[in-house]
């Protein structure tokens, strides 16, 4: 069986400023043009995932989508914690994603092996030979 790696990276990738990532390393039994087909097909099946998480501090879904996930597959909620906030018009309760980055990209895992039972992945250490030249004056260009 063929073993490929490739990175994925989580959090603000647009360049406005925050910049603000976690790169993971990814141990796949297909290559990465593969998974994210894989993707794609999860997404077109599972649109809410698209629309989690989008801004700053976001790590929360509404108990409809919670009840959705769960739907699919009962140990998807074991990504989250049920969160319950008090206010004058009563009780706001919502689903906190845990362990923020590194959670994501496992639910994101979990998620595209569930719509693509072949797809093995897991976060592996990342082994990549890194040389650091410094130069950090010249990000201001």
């Amino acid at each position: 069986m063929n073993q490929f790696k490739f990175t994925v990276t989580v959090g603000d990738i647009g360049g406005d400023g925050h910049d603000s990532t976690e790169t993971f390393m990814i141990n796949s039994n297909q290559s990465k043009d593969d998974v994210v087909a894989a993707y794609f097909r999860m997404s077109g099946q599972f649109p809410l995932f698209d629309t989690w998480f989008e801004y700053y501090e976001d790590y929360q879904i509404s108990v409809d989508d919670y009840e959705a996930l769960i739907a699919l597959d009962q140990t998807f909620g074991d990504f989250f914690e049920r969160t319950e906030t008090r206010k004058m018009s009563g009780v706001i309760v919502k689903y906190s994603l845990e362990d923020g980055p590194t959670g994501y990209t496992k639910l994101w895992i979990a998620l595209l092996t569930h719509f693509t039972p072949e797809l093995e992945l897991s976060i592996v250490p990342d082994d990549r030979a890194n040389i650091d030249l410094g130069g950090y004056g010249l990000l201001g260009n």
